[in-house]
Parts: structure tokens; sequence; C-alpha cells
């Protein structure tokens, strides 16, 4: 399926090859994925890009039905544009169709796996190694599928962290520039980019670099950063920076984990986000360790088989988890705890500044994704995967006595990898595609002689539902006698419909693996979908349902307690 892995010894003294093998492998992966319905937060930053070409200095100035009702985006999209304009850049050269936007954010999955390999390279790894072990985990490769500000923040991220490293090693100002430039433009792209600047820091008080040398140069993120702040306050009347902040940390819709749900559920996202490092187990952990694991797994699968009322009370699931749910969840948990004990173990071990200052990046993401932020997501545990990836391949790199056979094992470790990020990533194309399907189907169906079409539901059936002429439905709206309601049952903001049901359609979606079904527990976007990121079983089918209104309100108020747009990440 992919070209074999060469050998450390035959490419080391060969990046080019290096990196020309790694493109080869990324394109090869992610081509297929070209044609993807827009999904979940997708159609935000497509409508922003779209005001953008109109309105260059304006990117939020118009008005979505995202929520239930007509706000203006300032309102509740409060992450900065940079995405947007790289993707209006996209659109007004080669066109507004998925094939256009997704190719042009083949780019900045690139620009990641290349600074990972260069990365670990500087921190005493293989960078082939190091860089497979990410562009193979599924966090990484699904994400890379979607039209959202993640991969290229982490673009952003790793390449300022590289060129940061370069500078403050070799003394090299222009190095320092860059890294301090990119460092601005990650913060510019999502807010969480603004996590980096403390690593910056910590790398650089690490390496007992004197401090005239490289803290001059962190003025530049700030002063860009503010002049953002200052500039939206001027245009929106309110800075885009302080809503989100206490909408992370104070937002708790009811079904929001409890302490010990959102620990559980940080460590299954983590591992199962970075499942490629559990495809090279045997390279990174000896035998006592693996059946250490092995019992922590199993452990916590009797636990939650035993305390179930307890277990799904803290993960505020609907019912009691099934044991297909329960073992999954603890194999990925496991994973978790696995990654978080890489990064300790590297720091006791070697003491080095790199190996700190990636404990410090794996942990502080991993805190703010698990305990801070409004739930647990792969979009927010997504950064600290390269820190994984390149701890992973540092201890690969530094175990002795070498696994016998080791270069069989990462190859076929890492084709593992490969074949279960690919399953996620089409069953989540796969999620995708109903949705459009459905906005086809539906509005082309009931649509016509007059009659109005509206929906509920938001994500990419409202991109295409919308673009076939139907009308986003509004809470309390009085709908004329007749008009046609469209109902998904897997979406965000739902509430009950005061009208007469007249069908039911299912369209194709997802089987045997889900990133969105809380039936299997998989909630890649959004963590009270479900208590993992994807999960296999038997999924839930994409239902619609086709109402039509006797000329009253739709209703009064949303009941869902997963009403959220997911923009806020």
């Amino acid at each position: 399926m992919f070209p074999p892995v060469p050998s450390a010894g035959t490419v080391a003294r060969r990046p080019r090859l290096e990196l020309a093998f790694l493109t080869l492998v990324m394109l090869g992966l992610l081509l297929p994925f070209l044609g993807k319905a827009l999904n979940i937060d997708d159609p935000i930053y497509v409508w922003i890009a779209r005001q953008i070409v109109e309105h260059p200095f304006d990117a939020y100035g118009f008005a979505v039905n995202w929520r239930g009702e007509a706000l203006p985006l300032h309102a509740f999209v409060n992450n900065p544009p940079l995405a947007s304009y790289y993707l209006a850049l996209a659109g007004s050269l080669g066109g507004w169709s998925e094939h256009s936007l997704h190719a042009a954010f083949l780019l900045p999955a690139l620009a990641v796996v290349w600074a990972t390999w260069a990365l670990s390279r500087r921190f005493g790894a293989n960078g082939l190694t190091g860089a497979l072990l990410l562009g193979l985990a599924p966090a990484f490769l699904v994400s890379s599928t979607t039209l959202m500000a993640d991969v290229p923040m982490l673009a952003l991220w790793v390449g300022a962290f590289v060129c940061w490293d370069r500078g403050l090693r070799g003394n090299e100002r222009p190095a320092l520039l860059a890294g301090a430039v990119l460092a601005g433009l990650c913060a510019l792209t999502k807010f969480p980019g603004l996590a980096l600047l403390p690593l910056l820091v910590a790398h650089a008080l690490l390496l007992r670099i004197a401090w005239h040398r490289w803290a001059p140069w962190l003025l530049i993120p700030l002063a860009t950063f503010g002049a953002y702040l200052a500039y939206t306050d001027a245009l929106y009347g309110h800075a885009l920076f302080l809503d989100p902040i206490a909408y992370a940390g104070n937002y708790r819709p009811e079904g929001t984990l409890d302490v010990l749900g959102r620990v559980l559920c940080g460590l299954a996202f983590t591992g199962a986000g970075a499942a490629s490092l559990l495809a090279v187990a045997p390279l990174l952990v000896d035998r006592p360790s693996a059946a250490g694991f092995g019992v922590l797994a199993l452990s916590l699968a009797l636990g939650m088989t035993l305390a179930p009322g307890i277990v799904s009370e803290s993960l505020q699931a609907p019912t009691t988890l099934g044991t297909a749910v329960v073992f999954q969840l603890a194999l990925w948990s496991s994973v978790g705890v696995g990654v978080l004990a890489l990064a300790v173990t590297d720091a006791l071990k070697t003491r080095a500044p790199e190996s700190i200052v990636l404990l410090l990046w794996v942990f502080g993401i991993f805190v703010f994704a698990a305990l801070l932020n409004w739930t647990v997501n792969v979009r927010s545990i997504l950064p600290l995967v390269p820190a994984a990836a390149i701890l992973a391949a540092r201890r690969i790199a530094r175990r002795e006595p070498k696994p016998r056979h080791a270069g069989v094992w990462l190859a076929a470790g890492l084709t593992a990898a490969a074949v279960l990020s690919l399953t996620v990533a089409r069953a989540d194309e796969q999620l995708a595609a109903s949705a459009r399907n459905a906005a086809r189907d539906l509005v082309d169906e009931y649509g016509g002689a007059n009659r109005d079409v509206w929906f509920q539901g938001h994500w990419g059936f409202q991109y295409y539902a919308q673009a076939r002429g139907a009308k986003p439905l509004q809470r309390g709206k009085h709908l004329p006698a007749g008009a046609i309601l469209l109902a998904p049952r897997n979406n965000s903001y739902l509430w009950p419909l005061n009208a007469t049901r007249l069908a039911e359609r299912t369209f194709e979606g997802p089987t045997g693996c889900a990133t969105m079904d809380s039936g299997t527990g998989a909630g890649f976007y959004a963590s009270t979908w479900g208590p993992m990121p994807f999960a296999f079983g038997a999924v839930s089918p994409e239902t619609y349902a086709v109402y039509e209104s006797p000329g009253a309100a739709s209703s009064p108020a949303p009941t869902s307690t997963r009403t959220k747009a997911l923009v806020r990440k």
C-alpha cells in the first residue's frame, strides 16, 4: 500500500530524499479525500473566506444562523480569521469546490510533517520516524481532511519551534525572527496558539540563553496579537479574545463531564489520537512495561464493568456503557497514560532541555484539553501529537539493546497505523457525505411548487441545504402552513418541533467505525457525543425526519444538551 520505509542508514545523509518520501506518503494518504464534503465547522471558515473576498478588512461583518437564531459572526466566532484568509486566496484562485479547497489545505498538512521531521532531528531522533508517527496518527490524518484552522495553526506552531530552536542554539537572528513571526501568525490562526509563547520562553530558559538574546524577539508576536485585539475592538466594539477564554473556562452545558470523566476522556482522546504510538509499542517498551500497561487496561475495563453507574455518571453517558465501549475506552485510556508516561520518563532519564520542553508541551496541552476547555475533543488534543511522536522517535533511537527485527516492527507498526487512520478518516468522510446527500435529496424532493423548506441542524448539512435554497429554522418563528421542516438526528442545535411528521429517511453513513455517534461512544469533535474520538461497532444510521408545519411557531427553545456551536472549540 505504501513505499517501503527506507532504513535510517540509507537516508540519514540524504534529507531531501527523506522529505520527498514523506511528501509522497502523505499525498498518497490525503489525495483520496480531496472531494470530502464540508463537515462540522468547515462551513463557517468557508463563509468567512467568501466574506473576506468581498470585504478584506471585515472578516466577521455578516450574520449567520448557526445556533437557532441569526447572529453576527463576531458574537460567537472568536477565533482569528487567518485560516479563512488562506481559504479566501485558495477560493479566489482555484474556485470554491471541495476539491480546490482541500487541495489548498494539503500544504499546511505537509508543512506539519516537514516541521516535525526537522524538529525530530534537532531533538536527537530519526526524522522519518518522528514525522511518520505524527503523519499516521488518527488525530492528525483526520484533521488534515478538514477545512478548519487546527492543522494550519499546528504548522505554524511546529515551524516556529524549529526556527526558535535553531536561532537559540546557533545564535542566528534570522531564525529567531522567523520563529517570532511564525508564533505571531500561529496566534492569529487560533487563540490556543498563544500557548506556544510560554513554551518558547521555557525552551530559552532551559538552554540557559541570556535573556537579551531572545526576549526582545517575542515582542513581535505580542505586538501582532495586541494589534489584532485593538483592531477588532475598534471594528466590532469588543476585542475578540476575552469571550472565548471565558467560554472555554466557564461554559459547561448539561451533560458536562465531572473531573474523573474529563481525565478519563482526556486520556482516551490522547491515546486514540496518537494511536500510531501503540502500533510501534514493541519498539517503545520492554516486556515488563508492556505487561504493566496490559494490566492497567484490563483493570480499567474491569472497573468500568463492575461500577458502570459511576463511570456512566462521570462520563454523562445516556445509558450504561456497553462492553465494546468499555474495552475500547480502557484501551485508549491506557495508551493515553502511556503517552504521558513517555514524556515523564524521557525527562527523568535524560534531563535534557529538549526532554523537559517536550514534557511541558505534552502536559500543558493535555491539561487544557482535558480540564479547562468546554469539551474534550481531538481539535484541542491535536497540538500534543507532534511532541508525542518526537518523544516516541527519541525512545526508539535511544533504546538499548535494540529489539530484534526492529526495522520490520517499525514498518509493520507504521502500516498498521496507516490502516487505522485511513479507516477513521473514511468514516468521517462518510459522515460528511451523508449530510451532503441528505441536503441534496430532501430539498430537491420536498422543495419547489412555491413551498418553503426549512431545516434544523447545522454543520455540513446547513451548508448544502442553504446552497439549494432551504432556510435555517429560527426558534419561535411562525412558519406558513404547509412549510416543510427537515430535522437530522445526528447534529447540533436540535429541539422538538410543533409540526406534523410526514416521513423519515435514512442515508448511507459510516459502518463499523464512527467519529460522531453516541451509540458507539465516538465524539471526535465533542466528547458530549462520546468519550472517545472514534469507535468501532454498530453505528447508528443517519436519519432525517420530514415535517409539515401547521402554521404555528416551530418551538420555543432547544432542549438538547448537545445544542452547541463546535466552532467555539
